[in-house]
């Protein structure tokens, strides 16, 4: 494989780029980066990772080419993300492309801008305003940024805010009732809506501006299509548009927030917690759903691993390994094993995830390009395990919330002959907890979220109502998913302590406080839009 051709060339050090030979020792990393940029050439001077989109006839031709594909990507980070290299400064004529070209056969997604184009950059509109807010200096070197973009946008990144990104036909509603509970909050970050073009309509972004104004939520339109590739449009499209807006929003630190989240606590809140500042990644965990990923799956994904030339070569190191003896002793290793060992599917929560975009922009860009994978995009449910994947194969670290995903309602304790057997829940809303408080459901806040191919007519959907929260244990069993009437609803069951029986999993009652805070945050959402907090 031309990876690891590359990192053998470079092992053996007694040659360079010129052909001429060299006394065996140790080499700089930019003399080592001329060498691996020329030997991604040496046997095939037209490869590219559009495959990677397109589709392979054969899933042992898909993982082939994801193991080559993750190498060259650490390869290209170590030399020009985190190596902080000009591509210009590696590359040699002799290779008969440019480094735009190379970009963008590392990149596919990526346009390629043309000669005299201004700055590979989102179009940034303030919604109070309608002006465009300017993105970079006037003594910016618009080549250097455009030949090496993922560093120089990073570090462009700056400050804190909201990002988010929705469809208007099906979510604007949801967003419309999240600005009311982010005013009841007093946020006061920013909020980016990451759009491509002729997603909204004007009448639409005008609506959006009048909705900022009212709740008094700093609202921008960041437009990224003269960004992307237009080729590849087709393949950049639904859950995607989240993998690219980590990416393409203008803050060092974000938090993601689905349009349909509700949150209990105050955004700007989850930059401080210490599941965070540990690592500047932090996401929550998903429902424990009874299914199974297809072996193919996890095999394709252990062959992204570094070889061992390349760890001795570049350093490349991974959190977990499939060779590794885990025994679940944090959240992350116990992630890992749930899919990479049980083969479970559902895994990480991700309508709300805070990033330090500038730090992990490495592990952000492998999660889109993992998800883009037309086989391994296939054995999950949308986006979801990518954004703890990329940054593994990354070499990134991240954290995931030790408490296990929540059911909201009115725990109910149920009895056989007088006897406690359990506390049981049902409910459509996935609720998450963090030190033992409510912090975000998604889903909205009406009894439940209507489904595609459901008649709702003569369906009621009232305001959800709660006492507290349920937390069922994922080692004694699934959820359990039913059907009803209006759509699925998921039910769990944990046993509560000072009793005869075992304990397992945990019931949060609301105190006094907390169930006037959640009552005044469901009265809120449930208003009409236009109505003022």
């Amino acid at each position: 494989m031309a990876g690891n051709w590359a990192l053998q060339l470079v092992e053996r050090t007694n040659y360079l780029p010129n052909g001429l030979p060299m006394t065996r020792g140790p080499i700089s990393r930019e003399e080592k980066c001329k060498v691996l940029v020329e030997a991604l050439y040496h046997d095939n001077d037209d490869w590219s990772h559009q495959q990677n989109m397109n589709g392979f006839p054969s899933d042992h031709a898909n993982e082939e080419f994801a193991s080559v594909m993750m190498e060259r990507l650490r390869i290209y980070n170590y030399c020009f993300i985190e190596g902080g290299i000009d591509v210009a400064d590696v590359w040699s004529p002799q290779l008969g492309s440019s480094p735009l070209e190379f970009q963008h056969s590392m990149f596919p997604f990526l346009r390629i801008p043309g000669e005299g184009e201004d700055a590979l950059l989102p179009t940034v509109v303030d919604l109070s305003t309608m002006h465009k807010v300017p993105l970079h200096p006037a003594q910016l070197d618009i080549h250097n940024h455009n030949r090496n973009f993922w560093r120089s946008w990073s570090n462009m990144a700056q400050g804190r805010g909201i990002v988010t990104t929705f469809s208007a036909k099906k979510f604007s509603d949801f967003f419309f009732r999240q600005l009311k509970v982010l005013q009841y909050h007093n946020n006061e970050l920013p909020i980016q809506i990451i759009v491509q073009d002729n997603e909204f309509s004007d009448d639409f972004i005008a609506e959006i501006a009048a909705a900022g104004e009212r709740t008094k939520q700093s609202l921008y339109l960041v437009k990224i299509s003269k960004l992307l590739d237009p080729a590849n449009q087709k393949y950049l499209s639904g859950w995607i548009n989240k993998l690219l807006a980590n990416l393409f929003n203008t803050f060092e630190e974000f938090i993601l927030l689905d349009a349909d989240v509700v949150p209990y606590a105050a955004p700007h809140t989850y930059f401080s917690t210490k599941e965070y500042t540990s690592t500047g990644l932090y996401m929550f965990q998903d429902r424990a759903l009874l299914s199974e990923t297809e072996t193919i799956c996890t095999d394709t994904l252990n062959s992204l691993e570094p070889s061992k030339q390349e760890v001795e070569l570049l350093g490349s190191y991974l959190q977990f390994t499939h060779t590794m003896d885990l025994q679940g002793k944090t959240q992350e290793e116990s992630t890992y094993t749930a899919l990479f060992k049980k083969k479970l599917p559902h895994n990480v929560e991700t309508g709300l995830v805070t990033a330090n975009k500038k730090s992990k922009m490495f592990g952000l860009v492998t999660s889109l390009m993992l998800n883009l994978n037309t086989k391994l995009r296939a054995c999950f449910w949308g986006d979801k395990e990518f954004y703890w994947l990329g940054p593994l194969f990354a070499g990134v670290s991240y954290t995931i919330e030790p408490t296990p995903a929540a059911l909201t309602g009115f725990p109910l304790r149920r009895y056989e002959n007088d006897i406690y057997q359990n506390t049981t829940l049902c409910d459509t809303h996935i609720a998450h907890v963090r030190d033992h408080e409510l912090s975000w459901i998604n889903g909205g806040l009406r009894t439940f979220k209507p489904e595609a191919n459901i008649n709702y007519k003569n369906i009621e959907n009232p305001p959800a109502k709660m006492s507290g929260c349920l937390i069922p244990d994922p080692a004694h069993g699934p959820w359990v998913r039913e059907k009803r009437v209006f759509g699925h609803i998921h039910c769990a069951a944990v046993v509560e302590p000072d009793l005869d029986l075992t304990p397992y999993g945990e019931v949060i009652r609301f105190d006094e406080e907390t169930q006037q805070r959640t009552d005044d945050i469901s009265k809120i959402w449930n208003s009409n839009i236009d109505e003022h907090v």
